[in-house]
C-alpha cells in the first residue's frame, strides 16, 4: 500500500491498520493536490518511489486526475523500468455518461467522467478493474481503451464477522451520500407517502437517513416541508454496524446500480431486509422475495 504520511495516520487512528511495516507512506502533505504545484510535487515524488522499488504493477485505486501526469509520464518510460498500470472503476455512472445515455446530474458526476476521459486520453493503461459489467460493455463499445485488459468484478463481499445481526427495532434505514446519484429526496418523499397512505403500517416504526453531501440542506428542507422531522432523522454516524444491527430494513434508491454497494452488502450482513431499485447487476445478490425487494422505485 501507498499512501500519504497524513493517510497513513488516519488509518492507524481509525484502527484499520495495525501493522504498517508494509505500507510506504509519502510525504504528499494532508489534502489532495489541486494546484500545478502540489501535482507537479506529488508526480515527482511517486516516480521517483516507483522506479526506487523497481514495482511490477501500478494500481491506482481512485482515478482522480492528481494522478493523471504520473500514470501519463509513467507510461513512456522505457519498457525495462516500466511496471504496468492498471485503475479501478468504482462509479456507477461513468458507463451511462460515455455512452451518452444519460447526461451528469451535478459537479460530481461531470468530474467523474471528465477524469476518466483524461486517462483514456492521455495514459497508457494496461488494465482497468471495473465494479460494474456495463463499463466493460461501454468501454469495448466505444473502443476508448485499446491494448488494455478490461474485468468486471464476479462478486462482491462484507465483513459478516463485524456487521451482525443485533437486537431489531422496529426502523428503516438509509445510508449513503446525499447527491442526486443516490435520490435521497425519493426516499423522504417515499416515507411521506407511506405515512399518509398507510398511517396503520406505518405505526411504530421510525425512518433514518446516514449521510452528508451536497443535497443534505435540500433533504432536510424536504423532510420539513412534510412534516417528518418527528419521525425521520437526518444524522451520521461514525460506524454503522450498530445501527444495522438495530434496523430492520434497508432502502436503497440509488438510481444505475446496486451491485458492489458496501452499505446494502453490511446491511443485508447484519440481517435487513433490502428495498432497492431494479437497475443493473443488483438481482445478482438481491433476491426479490428472499433477502428483499427489487422495483422501480421512480416509477412509484
Amino acid at each position: 500500500l501507498v499512501s500519504s504520511t497524513a493517510g497513513v495516520a488516519r488509518l492507524r487512528e481509525a484502527g484499520r491498520l495495525s501493522d504498517a511495516r508494509q505500507v510506504i507512506a509519502l510525504p504528499l502533505g494532508s489534502r489532495p493536490a489541486h494546484s500545478k504545484a502540489r501535482v507537479g510535487w506529488l508526480t515527482c515524488v511517486l516516480l521517483w518511489t516507483t522506479l526506487r522499488y523497481r514495482w511490477d504493477v501500478v494500481h491506482i485505486c481512485q482515478p482522480t486526475p492528481t494522478y493523471v501526469p504520473y500514470a501519463a509520464i509513467l507510461g513512456r518510460v522505457p519498457r525495462a523500468l516500466r511496471p504496468r498500470i492498471a485503475v479501478t472503476v468504482v462509479d456507477c455512472t461513468l458507463a451511462h455518461h460515455l455512452l451518452g445515455t444519460d447526461p451528469p446530474k451535478d459537479a460530481y458526476e461531470r468530474q467523474v467522467l471528465d477524469a476518466h476521459r483524461l486517462y483514456f486520453r492521455w495514459t497508457r493503461l494496461d488494465g482497468v478493474f471495473s465494479w460494474y459489467a456495463a463499463f466493460v460493455d461501454a468501454a469495448r463499445r466505444l473502443r476508448v481503451l485499446p491494448g488494455a485488459r478490461v474485468t468486471a468484478a464476479a462478486y462482491c463481499f462484507t465483513r459478516a464477522d463485524r456487521f451482525v445481526p443485533g437486537i431489531k427495532q422496529p426502523l428503516v434505514v438509509y445510508a449513503g451520500r446525499f447527491s442526486e446519484q443516490k435520490r435521497p429526496l425519493l426516499f423522504v418523499d417515499a416515507v411521506a407517502c407511506l405515512l399518509r397512505h398507510h398511517a396503520a403500517a406505518a405505526a411504530g416504526w421510525r425512518f433514518a437517513m446516514y449521510g452528508s453531501g451536497p443535497l443534505e440542506g435540500a433533504v432536510r428542507d424536504r423532510v420539513a416541508q412534510h412534516g417528518l422531522q418527528d419521525r425521520l432523522d437526518v444524522t451520521r454516524a461514525v460506524d454503522m454496524a450498530p445501527v444495522l444491527a438495530a434496523s430492520n430494513l434497508f432502502v436503497s434508491t440509488q438510481a444505475f446500480e446496486n451491485f458492489t454497494s458496501l452499505a446494502m452488502l453490511e446491511a443485508m450482513a447484519a440481517g435487513n431486509a433490502v428495498i432497492g431499485e431494479d437497475v443493473g447487476q443488483s438481482s445478482e445478490f438481491v433476491k426479490h422475495g428472499v433477502n428483499g425487494s427489487l422495483a422501480n422505485l421512480s416509477a412509484r
